[in-house]
């Protein structure tokens, strides 16, 4: 039997390897924020068992371990709280599952009995304690149970959060089968499509859960299981299943469900078996058991917190053989009896039973006596009602005698006092801080003469050595240039200059028109006055031409009725020579057919003439009104119902807007051009969109003007003036109409319509929602504003009264709905205030950067000698000079490093007056979120934060404000949620198998290629709930009305359509989203119904009505994909960019996520369309024509110079040669033909050629020039920016008409696209992503309307993508040890100046530091005490706060932190010394041995471990070494020593903190979420012998929580994370803010891929090898070079001290770009006084820096 079990075993190993090897090793996770990156509040599924493992598995619980007599479920119950907790406090919306199948993976048939009973009970309880928490949970058999088939069809989580058994580490025990049954489980349940997150490695990082997400990928249905690894799973099964515990069964239920209850009727299960009845020991310890339950009812928490004595192995055996299994499978069975919506809560103690069972041996006293006559009485009646007879103990003093039992020592933690410190502005805060304060001095362990212990001094950069001031404000005189370099310098801001003066032409304002830049004089003197007083909010904005006081005008003088009726002189002549202008046009339309008619009309509207004169320009609207309507007359498909609406359309919505025009006074009139009008209104039946009231015949600003004929000077009527009037009545009297300059269409005949297919066949109010959406007023309560060149929404006046008023903001509003004008209106008060004030805009990326200062270059110019009116800094190059602009556009990184920089902390912070951060959700990002909070933190001035997509953003406005107002700044919140246009969504569904295109002018539009995605289909995916931010066009909302009508459900009549807009005929958006509001609330309603989920409930019937077209649709095109490969899915964008050209709905942009996607798809359409391109010369006459002809004018243009050139060879006109030269090429065979190219004509295309043929010095991909060519761009940050912003710059002007991009496009780049294509699923398409991009189309002042279409999504995740919440903002706790350290240098730099003590004094008296912090003002200065202990004993701060000479090093690689301190505490130790000792000897191992530490340090990239197998068969055709070696083990013991005093300062601080609050913490016995108190009942007083000792003997707890004291641990830990995540309530240590730095994680291997890099210097064997993905390789390579770099830099610095050679480049350097960098890529020169030991650690740092850089510029040229 045992040889068949190990054959089975062996089969087991074998099938775990073999799945391993070919498909879970090969998944690529991704380590990410699973919640902010991937799923926001989306509901996902907790696999039961994972979460019981979880808790398990902790090495801290003392429960279910084999030789320890321990079972403490309140431990367990805390964990399991702690951890719903976790995921409840970032907002997470989950349920529970247990799988049955998955029961063998938690109980671990195989090991011992002890530990499986104990592992059930645990499981068993769990299920219905989860429960109880409010959580639901279900029960299924497997992952093919139908049950949960049908609660993923209908609930669709978004993920499994489950476990993969991790590796095995033993060889028997069937370790091998649970893994595998673990990794069948995720392969199964991915195959059925639902992503897979794991909980084990998971990492709890402030409001986020990193961990690795195991997606599905495209073919992942092509894997399945070889045969022989099914028979190995199910061979698994088995022997786990013969090797369980068997469970036992309870005859009857517990009569309820209190502890007292539930353990009696397990005590009647035990006493049944068959092993009690044999052994009367048995009775005996379950007397015990009972007893010891009992009591632990009397007495406190904390006496519960012991040691424990090691047992004699004969007890302990007996225990954990006999008695517990049996005893605990009772317990399961008694539960289990139990109603399935019971939930006891049990309490058991193993600890205090061994306990109570020590005292009954070592004592001859009665029961009575050791545990109290109450405890002993009650628990003999319940033995008595057992049937049970008094037990006799004797037996067991016998059985174990006392003599083999030792008392462990138990440790307390020593007491530590802090080295002494001082400091006027920390010492203020840190009165209430009491700790004892060491004499001893900070010894300083290094081994090198480095000038490590001397105060640092700030005068450089220090990731570079250059000067922090420039000459202006006090810094060093400038290099002086050369006459060679000054020239080269100049060639090169002459080309930024050019490169910055194209992209400003590009861009456009909220219009669509091109800036106008406006000049801003200089304020000179009066900048050094008080500014100017912004006007109060109270006061009215009076827009132009506005009456004054008391709506009275004033009086016009002499000189201004003078020029007025100059201007009336010159407005006749102008109005009569557009009108001989307008006759000669139509002369010359006569002869054209109709549609180049239009055409020229639709020139005519946009000359200036037509902009100028409202007459003209509403007779040429009419002419055109007139063509379309003759148009109609003479189609044959007049009456087909989509044709006619497109004439009806057009016909009603421009005859609308020049009739609201006169209404309003913009526009004038005329009784003829009136009568028109309203005939093709009343023609359609659609008269209720005339406007009400209406005059034709003179507007109200010709009326207002007659009224001031013949006014004088004094206001009254002359009687010349009167004489005029009267004579002009008369003349109006006698004259008649104005007729119209040409002959308009009749359409009413005798009082009848002539045309009886032109009115609608509908209500005309809901033609209008049906039809009109697009072309409805959008206006929302505009008003004319002096401030602003556009009539701005109530919302954006408020803004800009606030701005004026100097107040904080955060504006939360859609894109497209107006936000781009705030940062421009709060610039230019800025520069119209004074000359050195200073407006900070950030953004999150250089792309957006740098379009805004390109829109800062367009739209401002001010001349200030000596200054620059704005300037660029990211952490890459800069432009101008940043500290002494303006407008200051930058990133988060580098604006705090400007703003904890002491030398400009008196001369520059002082000088800023606003500002401004783009994009602010990004404070919740993983990466830099830090720096966000940091800069919000530190603003010296009134913030405005800016964003789009802020989940509950009233929860970051609430902590915003708080920010605001204790730096006494006033703060409010605005938010809108009205885009200006709306989003249409379709998804892309060709018909299958897809043919090759033709010429893109052939295309006819193919509406069956585009399935409607009506927002409320999307409700069909699970129980969704409807976001606040689901819009619904008024199309929508009419067949929303019209569906809930055929439902068959009550709707009020008042939500008719023609009932509801009664009032407003002539319906606006401002009505529709009213309308939609309460259509909204009665679905909501029919949504919260009990039978809302049954097919035929009426909102179900709503749902299917929209969702079944577009399933049905779908059916097709995902069964191609699904079954297809990559060319499949690459082979859809051609023929979908086609589709959208012909029906006019480019550009576009195409967003995919992945980086090298993105290039394949560009290189597969510039590919097809050279093909069809190529298909269509070689049977094209007209091509053949265009060659022969081409060739005949070139021969002809040869001819005619070398004439000309005998003829006069010195008089030859230079421009007649450049037209000769022009007109032979200007076809060129080479180039691509028109008909195969998305190339728009926004410019000409001798300069497109040229902007092309520009980058060729570039050397990048020749298919990528060619897609540029052919009018495809592609845009991700690993391209460079030249290219990109060219791209940015033709995509803006109309060149390019479709750019494939990642999530680049997507933060508020000033993109304008008609359509967003989402090509192809991703991960990275989040909730939030999935917003921003689709924001992109359909922009305000462009189009009326936005396209979002779906190419290659699931209709699941479509549906998600609409539904999805958006995640809450939250934050990361922004008090770091290198920011304290930093603030340090702040302070002592600038000698305490005003701005940096108001910083420090606002982050230490904040009440809360970050979003959702809980950290309260007591605690964070506690930890700011000890994070300058830490930085004391580091050797990084003195006695008085004045940094050390490393704080330079740690401050350069502040965002690697813990990392930068583990560098200094290596480099203080001298371990780099002696490993550079070999550079001249070994130079090659040497760096080998360098750039592992290093790559340790500041190249983790975690990945899930793997086993040694299926790494070496990963490895058997590859150098690559995939996993990181780990350092050495000298290096290791520096880290291990580093860390654990890390451990003993802040074990010290939570003790502290915890011993001087403790009233106001508080008693520590409530469990986390349930908040059940554990205390003695009825306040009972615990008796007896046993309570004494306990008293005596239990732990001294502080700082730990006594719910983990209750498994032995007191207040020493082992790590910061333990001390973390088990501290008591109301103790706070956010781990990561701590410099702690593990060495190992047995959860994670750490990726080799720099060194991989280093060894073959190739990404094509780097992503293959080290599962790199192609578009983050990039980054990963950079950070590390970064890293070095900035290490060697600062080496430089330290070894330089004496040396004043430093270089000046704060002034404009335009040839920067991302691959520049702060850093020498060669090796310095040996100063003097230089050791050999420090001279050979900077030559090891250089070598390596210098060798990676060469290699990674090689690859990334």
């Amino acid at each position: 039997m045992a040889e068949y079990a190990n054959q089975k075993n062996r089969e087991a190993v074998q099938a775990l390897n073999e799945l391993d090897r070919t498909w879970y090793t090969k998944l690529v996770p991704r380590f990410i924020d699973v919640i902010g990156d991937f799923a926001g509040q989306e509901l996902f599924i907790c696999d039961g068992d994972a979460v019981v493992q979880y808790v398990l598995d902790d090495e801290l619980l003392a429960l279910g371990r084999d030789r320890d007599p321990s079972f403490q479920l309140l431990h367990a119950t805390f964990l399991l709280e702690r951890l719903v907790q976790e995921l409840l406090s970032r907002d997470c919306t989950f349920e529970v599952g247990f799988f049955d199948s998955n029961r063998l993976t938690t109980t671990q048939p195989g090991e011992s009995l002890h530990r499986q009973s104990s592992r059930s009970l645990v499981r068993c309880l769990f299920q219905r304690h989860i429960a109880h928490l409010g959580i639901k949970v279900h029960q299924f058999e497997s992952f093919e149970d139908k049950a949960w088939l049908d609660y993923y069809q209908t609930r669709r989580p978004m993920f499994l959060l489950g476990a993969d058994g991790g590796l095995q580490s033993e060889q028997d025990n069937l370790q091998a089968e649970r893994i595998l049954l673990q990794r069948a489980f995720l392969f199964h349940v991915m195959q059925q499509g639902v992503p897979v997150v794991l909980l084990q490695p998971a990492d709890f990082k402030d409001g986020k859960i990193i961990s690795y997400l195991y997606d599905r990928r495209r073919n992942h249905n092509a894997i399945h299981l070889e045969p022989s690894s099914f028979a190995a799973i199910s061979h698994a099964q088995q022997l786990l299943q013969e090797a369980e515990l068997k469970p036992l069964l309870a005859e009857s239920a517990p009569s309820s469900s209190l502890q007292q209850d539930v353990l009696s009727n397990a005590a009647k299960i035990f006493l049944s078996t068959p092993t009690a009845s044999r052994e009367p020991t048995l009775a005996t310890l379950l007397y015990l058991f009972l007893l010891g339950e009992a009591f632990l009812e009397v007495i406190p928490l904390e006496s519960r917190a012991q040691h424990l004595p090691s047992a004699a192995k004969k007890l302990e055996t007996y225990l954990e053989t006999t008695f517990y299994p049996s005893l605990f499978g009772s317990i399961s069975a008694s539960v289990e009896a139990l109603p399935g919506n019971s939930s006891p809560i049990l309490d058991i103690d193993g600890r205090v039973f061994f306990l109570l069972l020590l005292e009954v041996l070592k004592s001859t006293s009665s029961v009575s006596d050791i545990v109290g006559p109450t405890v002993s009485s009650s628990v003999d009646e319940q033995w008595r009602a057992l049937g049970q007879t008094p037990v006799n103990l004797e037996v067991l003093r016998t059985t174990f005698p006392l003599s083999d039992f030792t008392q462990d020592p138990s440790s307390t933690a020593n007491a530590t006092t802090v080295l002494p410190f001082s400091h006027p502005v920390f010492d203020q805060h840190l009165t209430n801080v009491h700790v004892s304060t060491s004499l001893s001095p900070t010894k300083s362990s290094t081994l090198s003469a480095l000038p490590v212990d001397t105060i640092f001094n700030d005068t450089s950069v220090w990731h570079g050595a250059k000067p922090v001031l420039p000459t202006h404000l006090g810094g060093p005189p400038p290099v002086q240039l050369d006459a060679r370099e000054r020239k080269k310098k100049d060639r090169r801001d002459q080309r930024y200059l050019a490169a910055m003066q194209k992209s400003a032409a590009s861009l456009t304002g909220a219009s669509g028109a091109v800036l106008k830049q406006q000049v801003i004089p200089a304020v000179g003197r009066a900048s050094k006055a008080k500014p100017v007083k912004a006007p109060s909010s109270s006061t009215p904005k009076q827009g132009p031409g506005k009456p004054g006081k008391e709506g009275k005008t004033k009086p016009l003088t002499s000189k201004e009725k003078l020029l007025a009726e100059h201007a009336a002189k010159k407005q006749a002549l102008e109005g009569a020579e557009n009108a001989t202008w307008w006759d000669e046009r139509l002369s010359d339309l006569k002869p054209l057919e109709v549609p180049s008619q239009i055409a020229m009309l639709v020139g005519f509207l946009k000359n200036r003439r037509a902009v100028a004169d409202p007459w003209l320009r509403t007779e040429i609207t009419l002419k055109r009104l007139d063509l379309e309507l003759r148009t109609w007359v003479a189609d044959d498909r007049q009456e087909i119902p989509a044709i006619a609406d497109v004439y009806r359309v057009f016909l009603a919505r421009t005859t609308r807007d020049l009739l609201e025009s006169a209404a309003k006074g913009t526009g004038t009139i005329n009784e003829k051009q009136g009568k028109a009008l309203m005939s093709v209104l009343e023609s359609l039946g659609l008269l209720c969109m005339a406007p009400p009231g209406i005059v034709f015949g003179g507007g109200k600003a010709e009326k207002e003007k007659d009224k001031d004929k013949g006014a004088t000077a004094n206001g009254k009527k002359s009687k010349s003036g009167k004489k005029e009037k009267e004579k002009e009545s008369k003349k109006d009297d006698d004259d008649s109409p104005a007729k119209l300059s040409f002959k308009f269409i009749t359409l009413i005949k005798s009082g009848e319509l002539k045309y009886d297919f032109m009115p609608i066949k509908e209500d005309p109010l809901e033609f209008q929602l049906r039809t009109m959406g697009e072309w409805m007023v959008r206006s929302l309560d505009s008003q004319p504003d002096a401030r602003v060149s556009f009539e701005p929404d109530r919302w954006q006046r408020e803004v800009l009264d606030k701005i004026e008023r100097d107040e904080s903001m955060l504006i939360s509003a859609p894109t497209s709905s107006g936000k781009t004008f705030i940062a421009f209106a709060a610039f230019e008060k800025v520069l119209r205030e004074s000359d050195t004030g200073i407006c900070v805009y950030v953004a999150p990326s250089k792309a957006l950067v740098n379009q805004v200062a390109a829109e800062v270059f367009a739209r401002f110019s001010k001349d200030v000698p000596g200054a620059n009116l704005w300037a660029i800094h990211t952490m890459d190059y800069r432009i101008n000079n940043p500290s002494n602009c303006q407008i200051l556009v930058t990133v988060p990184q580098v604006l705090s490093l400007m703003l904890l920089n002491p030398a400009l902390a008196s001369v520059w912070a002082p000088r800023l007056r606003r500002v401004v951060l783009d994009e602010i959700h990004n404070i919740a990002s993983d990466e830099g979120g830090a720096v966000w909070e940091q800069v919000l933190l530190m603003s010296p001035a009134p913030l405005i934060a800016l964003s789009a997509t802020v989940g509950d953003p009233l929860r970051f406005s609430a902590w915003l404000e708080s920010v605001e107002n204790n730096r006494g700044r006033t703060y409010s919140f605005i938010e809108h949620h009205q885009r200006y246009n709306a989003l249409r969504k379709y998804a892309y569904v060709p018909d299958f198998p897809l043919k090759k295109i033709g010429t893109l002018q052939e295309r006819k539009p193919r509406p069956s290629s585009f399935s409607f995605i009506h927002p409320v289909a999307s409700l069909g995916l699970g129980v969704a709930q409807l976001p606040s931010d689901l819009a619904l066009e008024p199309a929508d909302t009419l067949s929303l009305w019209q569906a809930m009508v055929a439902s068959g459900a009550e709707v009020p009549e008042r939500l008719t359509p023609r009932v509801y807009f009664a009032k407003t005929p002539s319906i606006a958006i401002r009505d529709v989203i009213v309308y939609e509001k309460e259509l909204k609330e009665l679905l909501v309603k029919w949504m919260a119904e009990p039978n809302a989920q049954d097919s035929g409930s009426p909102f179900k019937k709503v749902v299917k009505q929209f969702e079944e077209p577009l399933k049905q649709s779908l059916v097709e095109p995902q069964r191609v994909l699904e079954e297809g490969d990559e060319e499949d899915f690459l082979s859809l964008f051609l023929p979908l960019l086609a589709d959208l050209n012909a029906q006019g709905s480019l550009p576009a942009i195409m967003f995919n996520f992945d980086p090298v996607q993105c290039e394949s798809i560009a290189k597969r359409i510039a590919n097809d369309l050279e093909e069809a391109e190529e298909r269509w010369r070689m049977k094209s006459p007209e091509y053949k024509m265009r060659v022969a002809k081409a060739k005949e004018d070139e021969k002809a243009a040869k001819a005619r110079m070398k004439a000309q050139e005998a003829a006069n060879r010195n008089k030859k006109d230079e421009n007649d040669v450049r037209a000769d030269e022009a007109s032979a090429s200007s076809f060129d065979p080479e180039d691509p033909s028109e008909e195969f190219s998305f190339v728009g004509k926004g410019i000409s295309m001798v300069e497109f050629k040229k902007e092309v043929s520009d980058l060729a010095w570039m050397k990048l991909p020749s298919w990528l020039i060619g897609a540029l060519r052919r009018g495809i761009g592609v845009h991700h940050a690993g391209l460079p920016r030249r290219y990109r912003t060219l791209v940015e710059n033709l995509f803006r002007q109309g060149v390019l008409k479709c750019v494939i991009s990642t999530g680049t496009l997507a933060l508020g780049i000033n993109a304008p696209a008609r359509t967003c294509v989402f090509a192809g699923d991703s991960i990275h398409l989040t909730p939030l992503q999935f917003r921003q991009a689709a924001g992109r189309a359909g922009r305000r002042g462009f189009d009326t309307l936005g396209l979002v279409v779906f190419v290659a999504v699931t209709l699941d995740r479509i549906q998600r993508l609409f539904v999805s919440r958006l995640p809450k903002l939250g934050g990361t706790f922004p008090l770091s040890a290198t920011l304290v350290l930093r603030l340090h240098q702040l302070l002592n730099g600038s000698n305490n100046a005003e701005l940096p003590k108001a910083a420090v004094d606002s982050i230490l008296t904040l009440p809360q530091l970050s979003v959702g912090d809980v950290t309260g003002r007591d605690q964070v200065r506690h930890f700011m005490r000890f994070s300058i202990e830490y930085l004391r004993r580091a050797g990084l701060l003195d006695e008085v706060g004045r940094p050390m000479n490393l704080y330079g090093l740690v401050s350069s690689l502040y965002a690697y932190e813990p990392a930068n301190f583990a560098f200094v505490a290596l480099l203080r130790s001298g371990e780099l010394h002696r490993l550079a000792e070999s550079i001249d000897m070994d130079p090659d191992e040497t760096v080998r041995q360098f750039l592992i530490v290093l790559a340790n340090l500041f190249a983790r990239a975690p990945r899930r471990s793997q086993s040694a197998q299926s790494l070496e068969y990963s490895t058997r055709n590859s150098t690559s070494i995939i996993i990181l070696p780990p350092v050495s083990k000298r290096i290791a013991q520096v880290l291990e020593a580093h860390d654990r005093a890390v451990v003993n300062i802040f074990q010290t601080y939570g003790k502290e903190f915890a011993q001087q609050h403790a009233s106001d913490l508080g008693e520590d016995n409530a469990l986390p979420l349930s908040k059940t108190k554990i205390e003695p009942k009825d306040g009972q007083a615990a008796e007896g012998a046993l309570a004494a000792s306990l008293r005596q003997t239990q732990l001294n707890v502080d700082s730990r929580s006594l719910f983990v004291a209750n498994s032995g641990h007191g207040d020493l830990y082992k790590s910061i994370p333990e001390i973390s995540s088990t501290s008591r309530t109301g103790l706070v240590l956010t781990k990561h803010a701590v410099p702690f730095f593990p060495a190992t994680n047995n959860d994670h291997q750490l990726d080799a891929f720099v060194l991989d890099f280093f060894k073959h210097g190739s990404l094509e064997v780097l992503c293959r090898d080290n599962n790199v993905v192609r578009g983050e390789v990039w980054f990963q390579l950079k950070e590390f070079d970064t890293a070095v770099t900035a290490i060697k830099a600062a080496l430089e610095t330290l070894l330089q001290q004496s040396s004043d050679d430093q270089e000046d480049d704060q002034d404009s350097d335009a040839s920067q770009d991302e691959a520049d960098d702060e850093g020498s890529d060669s090796i310095i020169a040996r100063p003097p006084k230089v050791n050999d030991s420090d001279w050979r650690l900077y030559r090891a740092i250089a070598t390596v820096q210098i060798e990676f850089r060469t290699r990674f510029f090689k690859v990334f040229a």
